[in-house]
């Protein structure tokens, strides 16, 4: 009986020594000064929800996030930092990169186990958010917003589309999205028309497929530009996202959210199947369009090379214009907006031309958002990761982190002070972005929620001359022809499988598609004798299969 006692006596002060150690190990962990009790219970540590600071006592968070050298090159010496933590109680340790060079030391961090409590900016795409999760590397978010983050709750609320995007076919969520929603971007694919010339040849605003093709023959042959010389250009693109000449030209004949990206980019629906356009009758008639546009000398042949900046040597030719049309997002990409140069503000749009079957439709792309705020398997305070987040989605907060300093870099609007709308502004830049002093914010090194209402609400001014010009180009020409969402084919997850077997047809695809497609227009190839051929040989490369396995995918989603 003595024995048995002295083994169970011997046993407790055991698991005593054991127990003292761990609660020794964790009464107080100083880093950088700010000490961690991590055997206090979560609610002990942290403020009511919705208030300030968030919590009693300093903690450390470690966060990554890349950096932008010509605003913010030192987050530990930001001023917005300084801010936060004095108004949070969470000091922040950095993690930084350039931003071309950001993603590749994220990879190397998370390959050696030793990432941060936070990942910003990370742009995970849906397969590697579910790859990560399933690594234990990120954590489930879902319990944590529901219980401390009402911001974000309003915000999906406000974007039901962002939050199903952002949603994984297991009902997790893993990443907080970085939400700018900029009107004129969800309708991006335009077409700009030199106004001086239609007037001179006292044209319309063309309508119609046929309109259009009349309106750069008049461009051509007529001398809109007075000075005697055969140098307009009717028509002229580029290889730039935005500025191919396909996406808007082919839209009258068959929906084509094309925009020099990858085939699956391309995808639309149609009553819930998924249709690659390139590989419908519809797409064959769009090329011959073209095509008769080139063989007339109605489109520049540099259309397919040229970039942007030959782009702008057209746009702002000296003395006379002699560019008449051209598809892109906004005139940027075609002009010196800002500088001496006012040619820019010539230009208007056109409206989705109606093609011989009677569709006018304009690409739509809805906000998506990108995955800009992870809490990972590191962190020992998820819940005030949590909170933090949330708070980063305040407006105002919001204002700070990528404007500046209130009173200073921006302020609320003056009453009468009128936005790009028309309506009561709600803010004003008190100076131009590029005068505020770097590391005075965070520029957009974190998420955040610019809604459409947020971005239509700065005053005007000279500064925002293109702002307003693009938002009534939008609303007056595109708004109502855009895409029905039954037709946009959205992100989607596909399983490593499905990947293995996509990626290899998708290479061979957007290499075959865009050669056909330049081949066809200016005549390499003859699309009638040939148009059978290049059917079958999107066939012999796997289309079929192709599609079969994005329905899938969409189906399972």
């Amino acid at each position: 009986m003595k024995k048995i006692f002295s083994i169970i006596l011997s046993i407790c002060l055991i698991i005593s020594i054991l127990v003292g150690c761990q609660n020794e190990q964790k009464v107080q962990q100083k880093d950088n000064g700010y000490i961690q009790d991590t055997s206090k219970e979560i609610d002990s540590i942290m403020t009511p929800i919705g208030t300030l600071p968030i919590v009693k006592e300093k903690i450390t968070l470690t966060v990554a996030t890349h950096t932008k050298s010509s605003e913010v090159d030192d987050f530990a010496n930001n001023e917005f930092t300084k801010w936060l933590e004095e108004k949070t109680n969470i000091h922040i340790e950095w993690i930084t990169a350039d931003k071309g060079e950001y993603k590749s030391k994220l990879n190397l961090l998370i390959a050696g186990g030793d990432y941060p409590d936070i990942i910003m900016r990370s742009n995970f795409s849906i397969g590697e958010q579910v790859l990560y999760e399933e690594q234990g590397i990120l954590t489930p978010l879902n319990d944590l917003i529901e219980k401390y983050a009402q911001n974000t709750k309003n915000i999906f609320e406000q974007y039901p589309d962002i939050k199903d995007v952002f949603t994984l076919s297991n009902g997790d969520i893993v990443a907080l999205p970085l939400i700018s929603d900029v009107y004129h971007t969800t309708m991006s694919q335009k077409m700009w028309v030199y106004k001086p010339w239609l007037d001179k040849l006292g044209l319309e605003v063309p309508t119609t497929t046929e309109e259009y093709y009349q309106m750069l023959k008049a461009f051509k042959e007529q001398d809109p530009n007075g000075n005697g010389i055969d140098d307009e250009i009717p028509l002229a693109g580029s290889t730039i996202k935005d500025m191919t000449l396909v996406g808007y030209l082919m839209n009258p004949f068959i929906y084509s959210p094309y925009d020099n990206k990858t085939p699956s980019s391309r995808l639309i629906l149609q009553d819930g199947k998924v249709v690659a356009p390139y590989y419908e009758e519809e797409w064959k008639e769009g090329l011959k369009y073209i095509h008769k546009l080139y063989s007339e000398g109605l489109i520049a042949p540099e259309s397919f090379v040229q970039n942007k900046n030959q782009m702008i040597q057209l746009g702002e030719n000296p003395d006379v214009a002699i560019l008449g049309s051209v598809p892109a997002r906004f005139p940027l990409h075609f002009a010196h907006v800002g500088g001496e140069s006012r040619r820019w503000l010539e230009y208007t749009t056109i409206p989705p031309l109606e093609g011989p079957g009677g569709q006018r439709i304009a690409r739509y792309q809805p906000v998506v958002g990108e995955a800009a705020f992870h809490i990972t398997s590191k962190c020992e305070y998820p819940e005030i990761a949590m909170r933090l987040a949330d708070l980063l989605y305040d407006e105002e907060i919001m204002m700070r982190s990528i404007f500046g300093v209130p009173g200073v870099d921006w302020d609320k609007a003056d009453e009468g002070q009128i936005a790009v709308t028309g309506e009561q502004a709600k803010y004003k830049l008190l100076r131009p972005k590029s005068e505020v002093p770097i590391n005075s914010h965070w520029a957009q090194g974190s998420h955040s929620c610019r809604s459409g209402e947020f971005s239509l609400s700065w005053v005007m001014n000279e500064d925002n001359m293109l702002d307003k010009l693009l938002y009534e180009e939008t609303l007056n020409n595109y708004e109502d022809y855009k895409a029905p969402h039954d037709m946009i084919f959205p992100e989607i997850y596909t399983t490593k499988e499905q990947s293995e077997e996509i990626v290899d047809i998708e290479m061979a695809l957007e290499q075959f598609v865009n050669e056909m497609t330049i081949n066809f227009i200016i005549g390499v190839s003859d699309i009638e004798k040939e148009w059978n051929g290049y059917l079958k040989e999107l066939e012999n490369i796997g289309i079929k299969r192709y599609l079969e396995l994005y329905q899938q995918a969409y189906e399972s989603k």
